[in-house]
Parts: C-alpha cells; sequence; structure tokens
C-alpha cells in the first residue's frame, strides 16, 4: 500500500542561526521563510521591538536591503493565543537575544505546539559574553549553524568571529550596524579590544606616548605600521 505524505507539513523541530554581526543570519533566514513559502506551509516572523536599525516597521531587513514582513513584539509569550501563531507551522525569530522570554516560548512553540522554529541571532555580545538566551537552546535545539562574516581589518577574506563594538559605551545592548560594530577574526578583536584599553596588542603592557602615536612600554611595539606585524 502506497501512503502519500503531505509535505506541507512541517515537523516539530528547532533550528538555531547563530553568529556575528554581518554574517548572514537575516539572509539566511529570509531564505528559509521563502522556502517554505514555495511549498505553502503558513509561518510568522517575529522580530523585538528594540530592533529599529531600519525605521520603526513591520519587516526583517538584511544588510542589503531584501525584507520579509514581521510582527513587532516585546514578548514571545503574547503571541501564544494569536490566530497568526496558531495558523502558523512555521515560526521565524529574529534577533532572538533580545527576547526576555525566548526560551520558554521556543520550548512551548516547539514540543507543545508542534511547531518547527527557527530561531536567528547573535551567539555573544561584542564583550564575547553569552547574549540572551540563545545559548541556553542549544541543548534542546535539532541543528546549530554557527556563521562567520569576514573581517573588516584584514580585508582578505579573513573569516571573522566576533562583533567588535566601535564605542566607549558599556552597555551590552546597543543597537547599531555598521556606525557601531565590524566583524573581527580572533586576531584583530584582542588587538582593538587591548588598544581600547590603552594596552599593548603585543604583550598587553601598558602603552606610552600619545593617543595619535602610542608605543609599548615594555616590548617594541610602536604603533606606526611599518614597525609592527600584530
Amino acid at each position: 500500500m502506497t501512503v502519500i505524505r503531505d509535505t506541507r507539513i512541517a515537523r516539530m523541530s528547532l533550528e538555531l542561526i547563530i553568529g556575528p554581526m554581518f554574517s548572514g543570519k537575516s539572509s539566511a533566514l529570509i531564505s528559509a521563510i521563502r522556502k517554505y513559502e514555495f511549498l505553502g506551509v503558513s509561518s510568522v516572523a517575529y522580530k523585538p521591538t528594540i530592533d529599529n536599525r531600519k525605521g520603526d516597521d513591520d519587516f526583517i531587513y538584511t544588510h542589503n536591503g531584501n525584507k520579509i514582513e514581521a510582527r513587532r513584539v516585546v514578548q514571545l509569550s503574547s503571541e501564544i493565543a494569536t490566530p497568526e501563531f496558531l495558523k502558523a507551522k512555521v515560526i521565524l525569530i529574529e534577533e532572538g537575544q533580545f527576547f526576555p522570554d525566548l526560551y520558554d516560548f521556543v520550548l512551548l512553540a516547539v514540543e507543545t505546539h508542534k511547531k518547527t522554529v527557527i530561531v536567528a541571532g547573535l551567539d555573544g555580545d561584542r564583550f564575547r559574553k553569552p547574549f540572551g538566551q540563545i545559548l541556553d537552546l542549544i541543548p534542546i535545539a535539532d541543528s546549530v549553524t554557527k556563521l562567520k562574516s569576514l573581517c573588516k581589518e584584514c580585508g582578505d577574506g579573513t573569516a571573522a568571529l566576533f562583533s567588535y563594538g566601535q564605542s566607549t559605551e558599556t552597555s551590552t545592548v546597543l543597537v547599531g550596524a555598521s556606525e557601531i560594530y565590524m566583524p573581527l577574526c580572533r586576531n584583530h578583536y584582542l588587538r582593538n579590544t587591548r588598544l581600547s584599553n590603552s594596552a599593548c596588542p603585543s604583550c598587553n603592557s601598558d602603552l606610552v606616548g600619545s593617543v595619535y602615536r602610542p608605543s609599548c612600554s615594555s616590548c617594541p611595539w610602536d604603533s606606526e605600521p611599518a614597525k609592527h606585524s600584530v
């Protein structure tokens, strides 16, 4: 006997898409929703109200301008009883690190409501610390994809793992794009972090000289490009 399966029915699962700024997380999310739309599978996307980089509207944007409609919410749990959530077989969440109830909502959506959930977000903040509840989802996820960007300072295609904040602000939550953040490889992240702390990028000793031409108080490192290779 031949069993015909309805391929449009998404099965309950959780997929995480994580990585630094400018690594293509939003593009991956938009690509996923386009595939489900092609199959005729109902879906709904959510974005945090705090994400106003492209204005206060109801869209998820990529850095090159592609967009999809999304519901702007403060807390995901407020959506559980809405028609949009109940109808959707696929739930997509943008910038998941900003939602304070991410873990509870995702667990309920997947294991009680039998949804397929795809969460995109930063795995670490600009200080390389866990950001929000994204990492809490790893033990219950079906798959985890960690994307990489390209190092802005290498400029040669070297992979970037970290989001470096070009700001003296100490708050973890600092919404912005290329005017605040840039993706860096490990070497340049460490170098820039040490310099911002007035420490030598080579040996971590104190710097001397002016802010425009610092040099190390202990080793031969000098900020003149010809004199160092860090």
